[in-house]
């Protein structure tokens, strides 16, 4: 992934990160993105795939890990921006 590619993704990826916090269904996270369903579907499958994100099965939500935590953490001055 290039730079400026990573640059576009990180203000999306905060946002998803962000709404899953407490918990969030795909429904909530699309209203809270402009992503479409297609594209919603690949980024959350990169970011449980990179333990930034788990998806409970039960519960049909994703939630935020303590590593997306960090993520948010390290990247809050773009948090703020958003």
């Amino acid at each position: 992934m290039s730079n400026s590619e990573r640059d576009i993704r990180t203000p999306i990826i905060i946002k998803i990160l962000k709404s899953c916090v407490d918990g969030a269904t795909k429904r909530r996270i699309l209203k809270a993105t402009p992503l479409t369903h297609e594209q919603l579907r690949r980024i959350t499958a990169e970011l449980v795939d990179k333990r930034l994100l788990r998806y409970v099965d039960a519960n049909r939500f994703y939630i935020t890990t303590d590593k997306g935590h960090q993520f948010l953490n390290q990247n809050r001055n773009l948090e703020d921006a958003n």
